[in-house]
């Protein structure tokens, strides 16, 4: 999933940045779609995943976000979009947070992506209720979506160590419904979970609300755009 627009408070960021010598990664970088934003802003970056290329991912690096085979003191720029949910279940108490931002140089910034889907339309729902059957699904490697204000209680924690800012976007991105109806399964007429959110969704389609970002930075360069 991608964001659309990035906050300008990201760009101005990724602009001042100093190539190829800064040093860029991206947690969670799966099959490669933030990669590719990423890439058309012309942010050269190193992705980390779990799960190697061989499986389908861009990964250049294959390791646990939760603690990550980077050197300390060593990122430019930490990118970390949608990846919460993949760590709550194990890390409920955000301890993560700290690692991250150790690895951040004195003058550098973790941004975090999270989708925040509302309640205005059935779209919106659709795009809920899918991350709660999933998250049902998968149990051990998702988790809930992480609202906004329940991640800034949680950063709180970790105030000491960096200076947080924060802000939630309409994120015009679109998504295709036939691969979720694909994975939910052709019957329609289905009982239970699966075919009563793929007739929803087959109806009314997904709609991704609003995401929110984070950024964490080092040292405060002022409030956010």
């Amino acid at each position: 999933m991608s964001f659309t627009p990035l906050p300008k408070i990201f760009t101005d960021f990724c602009s001042k940045l100093d190539f190829p010598s800064s040093q860029i990664m991206e947690f969670g970088c799966g099959d490669g779609r933030f990669h590719d934003v990423l890439s058309d802003l012309g942010v050269p970056c190193w992705g980390l995943d779990r799960v190697s290329p061989e499986f389908g991912t861009v990964a250049h690096v294959v390791g646990e976000a939760a603690c990550p085979p980077v050197v300390p003191a060593s990122l430019d720029l930490l990118v970390v979009p949608n990846l919460l949910r993949h760590m709550v279940p194990a890390l409920s108490d955000f301890s993560f947070l700290g690692r991250w931002l150790d690895l951040l140089k004195p003058e550098g910034a973790l941004f975090i992506f999270e989708d925040e889907p509302g309640s205005t339309s059935a779209g919106e729902a659709n795009y809920r209720d899918l991350q709660v059957f999933l998250a049902r699904l998968l149990p051990e490697s998702r988790g809930h979506l992480i609202p906004l204000e329940e991640f800034r209680a949680q950063s709180s924690s970790f105030q000491g160590k960096a200076f947080w800012e924060f802000g939630l976007v309409r994120n015009g991105q679109t998504i295709a419904s036939e691969p979720v109806l694909e994975m939910l399964g052709p019957d329609l007429e289905a009982d239970g979970d699966p075919g009563s959110l793929a007739r929803s969704i087959a109806r009314d389609g997904l709609d991704p609300g609003h995401f929110w970002w984070a950024r964490a930075t080092t040292a405060k360069e002022g409030a956010a755009s």
